[in-house]
C-alpha cells in the first residue's frame, strides 16, 4: 500500500471511487442527495481543477498498482 499525490492519469479509478461514494450517500441519504448518472458527473471536469489548484492537496492510496482510496 502507498499513499501519494494524484495525478492526471487517476482520472478514471478517481471518478469510479467518487460515484461510489456519491451513490452510498444516495443510499442512506436520499433525503439530501440526489443520484446522479456518470455522463453527468461533476467529477468528470473536477480533477483537472483541483490538481491546479494549489490550495488542494489531493491523496490517494495506491494497491496493487490500482487506486483503492482517496
Amino acid at each position: 500500500m502507498k499513499i501519494r499525490k494524484l495525478t492526471i492519469k487517476d482520472f478514471e479509478q478517481f471518478n469510479i471511487l467518487m460515484l461510489e461514494v456519491h451513490d452510498h450517500h444516495v443510499k442512506n441519504r436520499p433525503d439530501i442527495y440526489n443520484k446522479i448518472e456518470k455522463s453527468d458527473s461533476p467529477m468528470v471536469w473536477d480533477l483537472d481543477a483541483m490538481l491546479r489548484n494549489k490550495n488542494y492537496v489531493l491523496l490517494g492510496v495506491e494497491l496493487d498498482g490500482d487506486l483503492a482510496g482517496i
